[in-house]
């Protein structure tokens, strides 16, 4: 459990910091068209703490997650109120100095806070040994895969099965919903 944890976190790290790089660039030319002049600047200097929150949230989710899966879920709530706590108090104390931005910078603490806490509780149930996640197996990220997908397939055939039948029907196919 150890090594799947540690793949599906390096995984997300790596995917969503792609995810961000790719992101950047587009969003800033795609700014104005969105976000009045008056608020140009300030949409610009916010971009990078968005998409640095947005990494770190991902990662410390991933973890939580985790945490989830293993019925911890006073841990996984702990880490989220700890993220919620940390976004609060600091929003009021970089707001008022600088304003959008301090918002920005609040996001970013609330991100390592969430992965930080979710990481050291995640190291504790797991019995891991190194500082950070380092472990990048494929055959762990395809077992997460198709557990994945297998869920995904599940619940849309449950939720389509009944449309299925009625489309299928008219043309003398019987299909049986279970």
């Amino acid at each position: 459990a150890a090594s799947v944890v540690q793949s599906a976190t390096v995984a997300v790290a790596l995917f969503a910091s792609g995810f961000a790089l790719l992101v950047y660039w587009p969003a800033r030319w795609l700014l104005p068209g969105v976000v009045p002049a008056d608020f140009l600047a300030e949409a610009r200097a916010l971009l990078p703490f968005t998409l640095i929150s947005l990494v770190l949230l991902m990662v410390g989710l991933t973890l939580a997650g985790a945490l989830e899966g293993c019925q911890l879920f006073v841990r996984r709530a702990v880490v989220g109120v700890a993220g919620s706590l940390a976004l609060l108090f600091g929003s009021m104390l970089l707001v008022p100095g600088r304003g959008v931005v301090g918002i920005g910078i609040a996001q970013v603490l609330q991100g390592i806070v969430v992965a930080a806490l979710a990481w050291l509780l995640t190291r504790r149930e797991f019995a891991i040994r190194r500082i950070l996640p380092m472990r990048l197996q494929l055959a762990d990220l395809r077992r997460i895969w198709s557990f994945g997908l297998g869920k995904i397939v599940g619940q849309l055939s449950d939720r389509f099965t009944p449309q299925f039948c009625t489309w299928f029907t008219p043309f003398g196919m019987k299909i049986q919903s279970e």
